[in-house]
Formats: C-alpha cells, structure tokens, sequence
C-alpha cells in the first residue's frame, strides 16, 4: 500500500495497528467524490489528532482513468491507497466482494476477521452525519463502530487486553513497606 504518494509499504506493515479498515471508493471526476472526501478526511485527521491509534485505517481505492488523476486526487488525502498500477489486479475483486456499484462508496471492515461492520449502504450517511454533529459525533460514531465488530473479535480483543493487564500487574514493583 501507499502510506503516501512517495511511499510503498508492505499491507501488513502499513495496517499493523488497524481494528477496523475502511475501503474508500472514490475518484476525481466524480463530483460526489469530492465532496465526501473532506469530510472522511477531517473525521479521520480528527480522530489521529485525539487517538493517534485509533484503530481505523482507510484504504484508497481509485476509480481513476489515469495514475496522473491518481496522483493529484491521493495527494488530498491523508490515508493509505492501493498503488494505481496494481488497481488492475484487485479493484473488480473488491468491488464484487463488498457490493460496490458506484462511487463513492465506503465499507467499513473488521481488521481481525475480514467481516463487514458497517457496509457502504450505511457507512457514507453516518460520517456526513456525524461530521455534521462535531467532534464528539465523530468520536462517538467510532465507538459505535468498533462495538459493531464481531462477537468473536470483541472476545479475543478483551482476552489479550486481560492478559496485558496480568502482565503488567506482575511486573511492578513492590513497595517494602506495604
């Protein structure tokens, strides 16, 4: 993936922290597009800037005619994006995957089992609605989201953060005196 218009990481390097990843369908010609993107864009910067591992990573994935519209279109926004020379090879998959049948389209995935939390039908009214309702909206509506996950994920989830709190009790010291 692209951490960046310059910047090519391994997928698993570049999600390595993600609960939950969002598909973002979009491209430059579509009017729609350009007005959905700021708004996807200030929820995810608002949420770096209050939770910077948040959980939720974003995946471009262009409908562009052309890397130079690619490029110029990518270069507005702040998340990760397939490189326009391997859309080819993965675009149709996706799209027939997650029901995709215009753009823009956003689909909200759980980072552990693949499935869908939020499909597109929901996921684009609920950030324009939450951006509409400001910050706390915004952080309320992650919440929501990361709640919609799995029950098996929400489990594993609560095991490991268990045994992190195990861990970490173990290993402080003791005070003498108590």
């Amino acid at each position: 993936l692209l951490l960046n218009i310059y910047t090519k990481v391994r997928t698993s390097d570049a999600l390595l922290n993600a609960r939950l990843v969002g598909l973002y369908f979009s491209a430059h010609w579509c009017g729609p597009c350009r007005s959905f993107t700021p708004m996807l864009a200030e929820m995810y910067e608002h949420l770096n800037a209050v939770y910077p591992t948040h959980g939720l990573e974003i995946v471009f994935v262009s409908g562009d005619r052309d890397e130079h519209s690619f490029r110029s279109y990518y270069q507005t926004m702040p998340w990760r994006a397939i490189p326009f020379d391997q859309l080819h090879f993965v675009k149709q998959a996706l799209n027939m995957t997650y029901g995709v049948r215009g753009i823009p389209s956003f689909v909200v995935l759980d980072a552990v089992s693949g499935q869908v939390v939020v499909p597109a039908s929901q996921s684009r009214q609920e950030v324009v609605t939450s951006c509409r309702g400001g910050e706390q909206s915004i952080e309320a509506l992650l919440e929501s989201w990361l709640h919609r996950a799995p029950a098996s994920t929400q489990e594993l989830l609560s095991m490991l953060e268990l045994s992190t709190q195990e861990v970490a009790n173990k290993t402080e010291p003791t005070d003498p005196d108590d």
